[in-house]
């Protein structure tokens, strides 16, 4: 199982496989979406602990915390039973953002209010096409 996630192209194949999957049951069986775009960040999540090298644990629990943001997020904007749940998944999914970036920034010169406008129009975008 470890040889799955440490390998690049054998974790390309699982996480293609388990995307294809995803669309069909966006597509299909809607309501197994809550089974199945989890199933993808945890690949994504498991992917990213076991290949990060030692030392950096404070950028390893900011993407580990901005994954799992994006997971509340997501599973809020798939159900989107009342505009409450849309804006508080925007809310996650804006945090997940603001976390990726700081959590991948190579940099200490970066700047996260730079992004504020980028994400302000993320979310004015996002609310439009909910009302539409």
């Amino acid at each position: 199982m470890r040889l799955l996630f440490r390998s690049h192209l054998y974790f390309s194949i699982l996480y293609f496989i388990v995307f294809i999957v995803d669309s069909y049951i966006k597509a299909n069986l809607f309501y197994f979406r809550y089974l199945s775009k989890p199933s993808l960040i945890f690949l994504l999540l498991i992917f990213f602990l076991i290949n990060q090298r030692k030392g950096h644990s404070n950028k390893i629990s900011i993407i580990v915390i901005a994954l799992l943001s994006f997971i509340i997020g997501d599973l809020l904007f798939i159900g989107m039973e009342s505009k409450a749940m849309m804006v508080i998944g925007a809310i996650f999914l804006a945090v997940d953002k603001i976390l990726y970036s700081i959590g991948f920034s190579n940099k200490k010169e970066l700047n996260i209010f730079k992004l504020v406008p980028f994400l302000l129009f993320c979310l004015h975008v996002r609310f439009d096409d909910a009302c539409l």
